[in-house]
């Protein structure tokens, strides 16, 4: 990545946090080398730096825009990987259930042969309170989950932009987001 910032004409980062982030590694990235560790290359790739937004075109939900739950229906729409933090996503649904909080669930997303087993244990646990678990057929299919939710607690350690949060938010799903990562930036 450094190289390619380094002979770029211009470098785009989707976000200020992504942007300060590989500004801020570098200097202890070239300081690891013996020699010639062009330190004053920061400053270049600086200066050609800029923060361009992911466009996305949400007008495509439009059509399927509506809600009327009896009870909170929470939601997962993320990968099912371990950067998403699933584990801590999971242990506080685990706790809202232990103390008898009537919600619902909707847990979206596909199942690789390497995932958290936190979302069998979940799906065990939880099972009287699932709409849905797993991998949407269709698009469509996709988007009648997302405008049945609530509510979206995010837990993520890693996250680009958040596609999949800014897409349940467009449906009026309320966002329950850490102030980390890019969310600050996108949901100011």
């Amino acid at each position: 990545n450094f190289s390619s910032a380094l002979v770029a004409d211009k470098v785009f980062f989707n976000s200020h946090f992504h942007k300060n982030a590989f500004l801020g590694a570098l200097p202890n990235f070239l300081k690891g080398f013996p020699d010639y560790n062009e330190l004053d290359s920061i400053k270049k790739i600086k200066e050609k730096s800029e923060v361009l937004h992911l466009g996305m075109d949400l007008q495509k939900f439009d059509k399927y825009k509506c809600k009327a739950n009896s009870k909170p229906l929470i939601l997962w729409n993320h990968r099912w990987e371990y950067d998403k933090n699933p584990d801590l996503f999971f242990k506080i649904l685990f706790k809202l259930n232990d103390n008898n909080i009537d919600f619902q669930l909707i847990v979206l997303g596909e199942k690789y042969r390497d995932y958290p087993k936190i979302f069998d244990i979940a799906k065990n646990k939880l099972k009287r309170k699932i709409i849905h678990f797993g991998y949407c057929d269709s698009h469509k299919q996709y988007i009648k989950y997302l405008k049945l939710a609530d509510i979206l607690p995010v837990t993520s350690n890693q996250d680009f932009f958040g596609i999949s949060v800014v897409e349940a938010v467009s449906y009026g799903v309320y966002p329950i987001l850490p102030k980390k990562l890019s969310y600050p930036e996108i949901f100011n």
